[in-house]
């Protein structure tokens, strides 16, 4: 797993919504209510959503922080991150 803070995101196109790349023919999307509650999630076969998803991981797995390395600043605390997870890399 790695981390990425979303000042770190600015200039990388990424979809809206969390999402998952769960191999290379499958996207799981995550949506949430405005009060932060996970509802029913999305799955997508779609080629072309597989594509823009696996296009949009590589530059964010590239830049995140190791989970191991990664601390929290409390100056930084309204810097949300956003969380990469990638099983077959280290």
């Amino acid at each position: 797993m790695r981390w990425l803070p979303r000042r770190q995101t600015f200039n990388l196109a990424l979809p809206t919504t969390v999402f998952w790349l769960v191999d290379d023919r499958l996207v799981r999307f995550n949506h949430f209510s405005s009060d932060g509650v996970d509802t029913e999630p999305q799955v997508s076969d779609d080629p072309n959503v597989v594509k823009l998803c696996s296009a949009a991981f590589e530059p964010v797995w590239e830049r995140g922080i190791p989970h191991m390395q990664y601390h929290v600043s409390l100056s930084l605390s309204f810097d949300l991150c956003a969380l990469v997870s990638a099983d077959a890399s280290p």
